[in-house]
């Protein structure tokens, strides 16, 4: 793997060793389709492409030196495939803002009405679908696109392609949001029949045939942080 000498990239690294890895290892279902938001150099993609090999894996990732290095890091990967862009609720055109303390993680996506030299044009779960054939979805995603998670959910525009997701692991940006639109995520994936826990930063969204394993992980963790009781 390649890290770059300075920034955020050994923090990412210990991190998702950390406490990624450990939630997938104890994972006892498969994924075989694996959607994958905010890649940045590629640690948690290089987890999931170990664990499940055979799984297609579309990793998107929309800082252009986060992307070149996660493009690097995963080509050994034949079941990864890399988008250098963000992911949105449509197809639109984005700006890219910098992250508070100018680290390589963090960055950030605004969308805008007239493409320029320094946009990008993003990519919705429907039109992923659709350029790699998966007419029958993503059935696992892992999202950390820094608040762009409220646009990805606004409305009932994903109500299609949730369809077929049993699993959601979300970082939730509460302090880039309103609170309706974080009264509005939770009220609409409830909805959709997903119930939550909680995985160190992540908010883990399972079916019903999922939610045993969740739940009683939960607790698990949270018997270990008061000294193994």
């Amino acid at each position: 793997m390649m890290l770059r000498p300075k920034g955020s990239d050994a923090d990412i690294l210990v991190h998702m060793i950390d406490e990624y890895s450990e939630f997938l290892a104890s994972l006892t279902w498969t994924p075989t389709t694996i959607l994958e938001g905010g890649g940045n150099m590629g640690v948690a993609t290089m987890l999931l492409a170990h664990m499940y090999p055979v799984a297609t894996i579309v990793t998107l990732e929309p800082e252009p030196g986060n992307c070149w290095l996660l493009q690097v890091n995963t080509r050994a990967f034949p079941n990864v495939n890399v988008e250098c862009t963000g992911l949105w609720d449509k197809d639109a055109n984005l700006k890219i803002v910098p992250s508070d303390d100018n680290l390589d993680w963090g960055w950030r996506t605004l969308e805008v009405v007239q493409p320029s030299a320094d946009t990008i044009t993003a990519a919705s779960v429907p039109s992923l679908m659709r350029k790699y054939g998966l007419a029958g979805g993503f059935d696992y995603a892992k999202l950390d696109i820094e608040g762009a998670e409220w646009k990805v959910f606004e409305g009932d525009n994903a109500r299609g392609w949730l369809g077929s997701l049993k699993l959601l692991s979300l970082e939730v940006h509460n302090h880039m949001a309103t609170p309706e639109q974080a009264q509005h995520l939770d009220s609409f994936l409830q909805g959709q029949g997903y119930s939550k826990s909680l995985h160190g930063e992540y908010e883990v969204w399972a079916v019903p045939e999922l939610e045993p394993y969740l739940h009683s992980e939960q607790k698990i963790k949270q018997n270990k942080m008061l000294g193994g009781i």
